[in-house]
């Protein structure tokens, strides 16, 4: 019974990624993982100054957390092989979900981008206005 619900033992087919696109900034998509009655959050995929397995300048993040000597993955598999498995179908959702998005009207792209400007100022009161 342990061993079926080892999360190095993954099935691929039972493994649920949400993925959201960000509209603006270094950070392209957010990703939740799900696989059966567990859930990761706080994956990412980045700008990089590096090209990725399929020729593209992203880079896929684990969660991490800082150390003194630099930052360590809070999830891996132990195995490579299944890794890259999990790796590439993120890889080919965010495309389908990069396409979807490509196609979108600027209109709405541009609107998406007020309202998350708008959302992000502070009010101002009035002891904020020089006079």
């Amino acid at each position: 019974m342990l061993e079926q619900n080892n999360p190095s033992n993954i099935d691929i087919n039972e493994l649920k990624i949400e993925l959201t696109m960000r509209k603006s900034g270094k950070c392209k998509a957010t990703i939740t993982l799900r696989y059966k009655n567990m859930e990761i959050k706080g994956f990412r995929i980045t700008d990089s100054n590096f090209e990725n397995s399929r020729g593209q300048n992203l880079w896929f993040q684990v969660p991490s957390y800082k150390t003194g000597a630099g930052w360590r993955p809070m999830f891996w598999l132990d195995d490579p092989e299944e890794w890259k498995k999990v790796e590439e179908k993120i890889w080919d959702i965010y495309e389908e979900k990069k396409k979807d998005y490509e196609q979108e009207s600027p209109i709405e792209k541009n609107l998406e981008q007020v309202e998350e400007a708008e959302n992000e100022m502070s009010p101002m009161s009035i002891e904020d206005i020089p006079f």
